[in-house]
């Protein structure tokens, strides 16, 4: 396809971004398809699981859901729906399914490694895996071999990854994630395990975190951890302080962003699934977003709420709820379509996989564009005003999906193993309307409806903000090739709504504009603990903090998290990951910095030059000098040993806390040099405030300051992002798990 193809088509389908357009035939229209190829294609596909006479209506009625970006299913939908899955010989094996969750590996060689092999087959259909590893035996526990004691958890998570890393499809490394219960003797090395940084890249890994365990950090309680070997009767017990083991947790996420954490009590215990114990929820797909039992999987597709707004931007705009109500309606047969598709054509990797969905029909509907679906309408992200459309919003998409559902229900026949008395008694369903509750007792065809997952490359396409999320920037940089030369340009881009915004010169208050790095966490929670009130599986999302934020900082929000009813967090301290360094850094030419005065105990004048480096997204110290009217051995070698410290590491707190240790031998100097390092990292409110001068100041112009944007490992630009409990690369559209 030559430049002015591509330049067509963009502009058609993509609000003319070329490389939107690029993205979307590398990963969707391979074979040359345009949108409107696709959306035919699946409508036409889904409406053939209806009876012959309705085919032509739900035809029509799935193509008007998907034309235009109203409706956007999965990608791996988008990707495998075709003709050639009827035929039976040939056919290429591959999945519509983003993501399963596989059982839970036994405590022997023969299972570990028999979840190797079914990991590395759902890898060659395109799928993800979630795979928990409670059942394995802790480290230091018997083994009846020559080994003579187990290794524990770690070596196999090892095994896990290198598979992830090892099995590629056309580009695209599979996701996984690997969790462990609290009760677990292993909990703390499994937190550990990513310290690090040359293993288990090719893993998430979350913790699931009980009740008892929270309410045990919180009265600074001891929690006791059990393991029983089968083969042997041993019995592994240790008991530490629950905020010991917290701590850890928290260290590690500040650090690496890792682990995340899983409430699994929640997940649990407000859900349909509550009380259906043939098929139990051991897991989550690699996101979180979908709580799910072994062989379970992701049926996913999110409408564009965008769609909804009339007369955007101006003070008359509403959003139009019956038609979002009737879409909802047409994505939720739509969905359960694709799985009657599947079934019907043997669309899965491994035969458990087709009986768990004939025994459940999970779908997984969501949403994209609710940040600039609030813009639309007049109304800022973090406000009341926002937190109470967003609870009408899924409350409405609550009721109108699960009503839907009884009658297809009715009309289709409901999931295998429904059964009214343990659906009634579930704490979700409890909450729903009497109306829902009576009409379920002719039948319910899902399980589970509705599901917020991360929307990277879907919403991409649409051109809008992803999923429940916060718009995450207004304007990033990117570099592109232009004209016959090769050379590289960086040029502005500005978020499609934010551009059309600027285009039109819309009169209204700027100041409804927000991104994530602006909104504070605690709102962030709010907003997705409303949500979660209406969503049956869970939600997928990020909380960005910017690289200045403590470790009190995460352990506030992962307290806030469990208190608000969350079943799932994730954090991004900006740049932890990218600031790990394990060699010393070259000096750059130039660099900027500030230069503070102080005073010591003598009133001699001290002048301290602290100079930053750009790392990742933010800057941090890279040296630091001391200049006195009188030259001083001693003070030009602890700014030596100091610059030394700070080419190898980004953690200036350690720095600070070194300093303050040495102070205390009553060095006074040291501890107001830790003072200043404090207050220029910002990291909290210096004592000295109030007499520090800072003689040059670092100013960054518009152009220059952060955008949160880290540095894609396939592209190798500074394009992703990290949102929705994933990542997304804006040029190159890589992605770990975004649908």
């Amino acid at each position: 396809m030559d430049d002015m193809e591509l330049l067509s088509i963009a502009e058609k389908y993509f609000l003319g971004d070329v490389n939107i357009a690029k993205i979307w035939f590398k990963k969707y229209g391979i074979n040359g398809e345009t949108p409107v190829d696709i959306w035919k294609r699946l409508a036409k596909l889904t409406a053939e699981m209806e009876k012959d006479e309705k085919q032509k209506e739900w035809d029509s009625n799935f193509y008007d859901l998907l034309k235009d970006w109203k409706f956007v299913p999965g990608g791996r939908i988008l990707f495998a729906l075709t003709e050639d899955i009827k035929n039976k010989t040939g056919r290429r094996k591959i999945t519509p399914f983003n993501c399963f969750v596989l059982p839970s590996p036994e405590d022997n060689l023969e299972s570990i490694f028999d979840i190797v092999q079914k990991a590395a087959r759902v890898y060659s259909y395109g799928g993800g895996v979630g795979i928990d590893l409670s059942k394995i035996r802790p480290a230091g526990s018997k083994v009846n071999n020559s080994a003579i004691y187990s290794d524990g958890v770690v070596p196999f998570m090892n095994l896990y990854s290198a598979v992830t890393t090892n099995i590629a499809i056309s580009g695209r490394r599979g996701a996984m994630l690997l969790s462990i219960s609290d009760k677990s003797p292993d909990l703390t090395n499994f937190i550990n395990a990513k310290k690090d940084h040359t293993k288990i890249n090719s893993a998430n890994i979350s913790v699931k975190l009980s009740d008892a365990f929270m309410k045990a950090v919180e009265t600074d309680g001891d929690w006791e951890m059990f393991f029983k070997v089968k083969d042997s009767g041993e019995e592994v017990k240790q008991t530490v302080k629950a905020r010991i083991i917290f701590a850890n947790i928290v260290e590690n996420n500040w650090n690496s962003a890792e682990p995340g954490i899983l409430f699994w009590d929640k997940i649990l215990h407000w859900t349909p699934n509550e009380h259906f114990d043939e098929s139990p929820l051991i897991g989550t797909n690699p996101c979180g977003e979908q709580p799910l039992p072994a062989w379970g999987n992701c049926n996913l597709g999110s409408i564009n709420l965008t769609k909804f707004v009339k007369w955007a931007f101006a003070s008359r705009a509403e959003f139009d709820w019956e038609g979002f109500k009737t879409t909802v309606k047409t994505a939720v047969r739509f969905l359960d379509n694709v799985n009657e598709l599947s079934i019907k054509y043997k669309l899965f990797p491994f035969q458990e996989q087709i009986d768990e969905s004939v025994r459940s029909r999970r779908i997984g509907l969501g949403v994209m564009g609710l940040a600039d679906m609030f813009v639309m309408l007049g109304i800022k992200y973090d406000t009341e005003k926002g937190i109470d459309f967003a609870k009408r919003l899924f409350e409405t998409m609550r009721n109108t999906a699960y009503e839907y559902s009884c009658e297809i229900g009715e009309e289709k026949g409901s999931f295998k193993m429904w059964n009214y008395e343990k659906w009634s008694k579930a704490k979700f369903v409890q909450n729903m309307p009497d109306y829902i509750k009576e009409k379920a007792k002719k039948g319910l065809r899902n399980l589970t409806l509705l599901s917020v997952a991360p929307t990277g490359s879907i919403a991409l396409l649409a051109g809008v903000s992803s999923s429940t999320e916060p718009i995450f920037s207004l304007e990033y940089h990117r570099t592109v090739n232009l004209g016959d030369s090769g050379q590289g340009q960086t040029l502005k881009f500005y978020h499609p709504l934010y551009k059309r915004f600027l285009d039109k010169k819309y009169e209204m208050d700027e100041s409804i504009w927000t991104t994530a790095h602006n909104i504070d966490w605690k709102f962030r929670i709010r907003m997705q603990g409303i949500i979660q009130q209406y969503v049956c599986t869970a939600i997928s999302n990020t909380v960005n903090l910017p690289a200045t934020s403590t470790q009190q900082d995460v352990h506030d929000i992962y307290m806030t998290a469990w208190k608000e009813g969350l079943k799932g967090i994730t954090i991004y301290r900006d740049g932890c990951r990218e600031n790990i360094l394990t060699t010393k850094k070259s000096r750059p030419y130039e660099l900027i910095g500030k230069t503070y005065q102080i005073k010591d105990e003598k009133e001699d004048t001290f002048y301290i030059t602290i100079n930053n480096i750009l790392e990742g997204v933010k800057y941090r110290p890279f040296e630091i000098f001391i200049n006195s009217k009188e030259s001083n051995e001693y003070l030009s070698v602890i700014t030596r040993l100091l610059s030394a410290i700070f080419r190898r590491t980004s953690d200036a707190e350690f720095v600070i806390k070194q300093l303050e240790k040495s102070s205390k031998n009553g060095d006074g100097l040291l501890l107001k040099l830790a003072q200043v390092i404090n207050d220029h990292m910002g990291i909290k409110q210096s004592a000295l405030n109030k007499t520090l001068i800072p003689i040059t100041t670092l100013n960054l112009s518009k152009e220059e300051k952060s955008d949160g944007l880290q540095t894609c490992p396939q592209c190798g630009k500074k394009t992703l992002k990290k949102e929705g409990g994933c990542e997304e690369c804006i040029e190159c559209g890589f992605g770990k798990c975004s649908i």
